[in-house]
């Protein structure tokens, strides 16, 4: 835009959970303290959450096709590797590593990916047994 004033460029650091980060570049156009919140606000305006209905999340989960692979690049996932579930800016349902971030159009959640070899045992435990879900 013609005549708009452009921030000086940051990179906003979230920690959504122990081991995973996301790192989003911004243009921070005022100063902003360093906390948790401004973090969390930042990154919601660039990638906004995907608020679903429980018939809207069914539809979402059945369209994410079950994948080793990260969604974006097709690079095989590693087994305890952080993925991120959301749309497109298209609105394709799509499950990505932290490579393929900027893919996402608006996030719907995390998961962390493994192998059925590397599950936890105490993990496996807490599952419902198949089709009980």
């Amino acid at each position: 835009m013609v005549g708009e004033q452009r921030g000086s460029p940051g990179i906003v650091i979230w920690q959504r959970f122990p081991g995973c980060r996301l790192r989003l570049g911004v243009e921070i156009r005022q100063p902003l303290e360093n906390t948790e919140n401004n973090a969390c606000r930042l990154f919601c305006e660039a990638l906004p959450p995907l608020v679903l209905s429980a018939d809207q999340l069914a539809q979402f989960h059945a369209a994410i096709r079950v994948s080793d692979n990260c969604h974006g690049c097709g690079r095989p996932l590693q087994s305890g590797e952080p993925t991120l579930l959301g749309t497109t800016r298209e609105g394709t349902p799509i499950d990505v590593a932290l490579c393929c971030v900027h893919q996402l159009g608006a996030l719907a959640g995390f998961s962390i990916y493994y192998t059925p070899k590397d599950i936890p045992l105490a993990m496996l435990a807490q599952l419902p047994p198949e089709g009980k879900a």
